[in-house]
């Protein structure tokens, strides 16, 4: 996966704005699970829910298009959260 910035998209954040963008994404930070690229739902819980997991793509998306993160922990985060649901079975094999 490489990640595309879409610049025009990208409004400049204002100092106070940024730190809260970093801010938000420190959860994520601190809840990342290496071994699963799967990140807690709640601070230092290791357990997740697919909901959880949404809010975590809809995160490194934010983070990625805010400037928070760059492309390449974008795209290894994000390729390994996606190889991790690849993984997965399904409840009943079914979806």
């Amino acid at each position: 996966m490489r990640a595309v910035i879409h610049r025009a998209l990208r409004a400049a954040l204002t100092p106070e704005q940024r730190a809260l963008a970093a801010s938000a994404w420190r959860y994520f930070e601190n809840n990342f699970r290496p071994e699963t690229c799967l990140y807690d739902s709640v601070d230092e819980y290791p357990s997740t829910t697919m909901w959880d997991t949404a809010s975590a793509l809809a995160a490194l998306v934010s983070a990625f298009e805010l400037g928070v993160i760059d492309a390449a922990l974008f795209d290894d985060r994000t390729s390994c959260l996606l190889a991790s649901l690849a993984r997965m079975p399904l409840y009943r094999s079914e979806l």
